[in-house]
């Protein structure tokens, strides 16, 4: 039997979380504070049992590590990092009409399907339907992400679940919903390739289109 669906805001379906990263990549390289203070609570720990020479070399060690920790979160970037730091840029790019940066950002290969196109858009499609809408008839005041998932499900591909609350001008009042967005790593780039949502707030009907 499938899961039962989560709801944590009213009139919104939550969908599946993604698989979560591998513990080492995710706190060696994005988040280290959590395994730089077990080490610095580990060397402090040493020290209030050890000798006081031995105190001093655990310390030392494992400052050192912590720092070492904190020196290579710093100098890798993982893929999930890259496409953490663009899906901010698309859900901007789209609300504010930035054509240029959009563009940028979805691959030739792109499909958008949504409740107003459910056979899908292609990426002209899907550049002139953000002009045509997102431009005139339902502009946005503001537009802002609340929680983003990651998971890569292969070396050049990346799927990412976003929660964005969207404000239109028009009402002046938020809307929340969820979307999905694959990326495809491309001559050293990452580009979103398909893109759908996966629940709109209040919508009852599939937001995707089918």
């Amino acid at each position: 039997m499938p899961p039962e669906p989560r709801s944590t805001i009213p009139g919104l379906v939550d969908p599946q979380p993604l698989a979560t990263p591998p513990w080492l990549e995710s706190n060696l390289f994005e988040h280290p504070t959590m395994l730089i203070v077990v080490l610095l609570a580990l060397g402090l720990g040493l020290s209030l049992v050890l000798s006081r020479s031995r105190a001093v070399w655990a310390l030392l060690a494992t400052g050192l590590a912590a720092g070492g920790v904190w020196g290579v979160s710093r100098l890798v970037e993982t893929d999930r990092e890259r496409v953490a730091a663009l899906t901010p840029g698309l859900l901007t790019a789209a609300a504010s009409v930035d054509l240029a940066a959009l563009d940028a950002l979805l691959d030739e290969r792109l499909t958008l399907r949504y409740f107003r196109a459910g056979g899908g858009l292609d990426k002209a499609g899907t550049l002139r339907a953000v002009r045509e809408e997102l431009g005139t008839r339902f502009r946005v005041r503001e537009a802002l992400v609340q929680e983003l998932q990651l998971e890569q499900t292969a070396p050049d591909q990346m799927r990412t679940q976003v929660r964005v609350r969207v404000t239109p001008e028009a009402s002046g009042f938020p809307n929340i919903s969820w979307w999905s967005i694959d990326w495809r790593l491309d001559a050293g780039r990452w580009r979103a390739v398909a893109i759908r949502p996966l629940s709109i707030q209040f919508f009852n009907a599939d937001p995707g289109g089918g």
